[in-house]
């Protein structure tokens, strides 16, 4: 279950800061806003720690974070578009997510993806799926390199431990 409170110390369980959205809630038009903390449901969060995990065991230039209306982003950091080989290559791997593409309204080309707190995210990155993917999106980046097997590093299992109250 998702938690919207003004006070995160509400939240029922433990989560990184990284999976917080903060927005300020409109209280009509003379009155101040009240500032609101969203924090997706539990099983969410630990996949986004799945993902971020990945993305830094590969160095990629990329974030997962919660938005507005419920919704998870993973996207390509400002500043470090993705071309040739690399775009492909993160276009195969954040497609396998299972998130939808996401193209921006404003012209960028920047790399985004989003999907519902509610939905399953895959966080298996599965290196022969990421290939497939990656043959299928080279042909759209001029310059891209045949495939590697050394451009990933496989995922590795995470243990989740929970200090349960006695």
């Amino acid at each position: 279950m998702a938690t919207m409170t003004t006070d995160l110390n509400e939240v029922p369980f433990l989560t990184s800061k990284l999976n917080v959205y903060r927005y300020n809630q409109l209280n009509g038009m003379d009155q101040p806003m009240t500032p609101m903390t969203h924090v997706p449901p539990e099983k969410m969060c630990l996949a986004m720690d799945k993902v971020r995990k990945f993305i830094e065991l590969n160095d990629l230039k990329f974030e997962i974070c919660p938005i507005s209306e419920k919704r998870i982003c993973i996207r390509e950091m400002p500043g470090d578009i993705s071309e040739d080989t690399e775009g492909a290559l993160h276009e195969a791997i954040f497609e396998t997510t299972g998130f939808q593409r996401k193209i921006d309204r404003w012209g960028s080309r920047i790399l985004c993806w989003c999907g519902y707190e509610t939905q399953e995210i895959n966080t298996n990155f599965d290196v022969n799926e990421i290939k497939t993917n990656y043959e299928k999106y080279k042909m759209d980046y001029e310059g891209a390199k045949d495939w590697s097997y050394d451009w990933i590093k496989p995922a590795r299992p995470t243990m989740v431990k929970s200090a349960g109250k006695t």
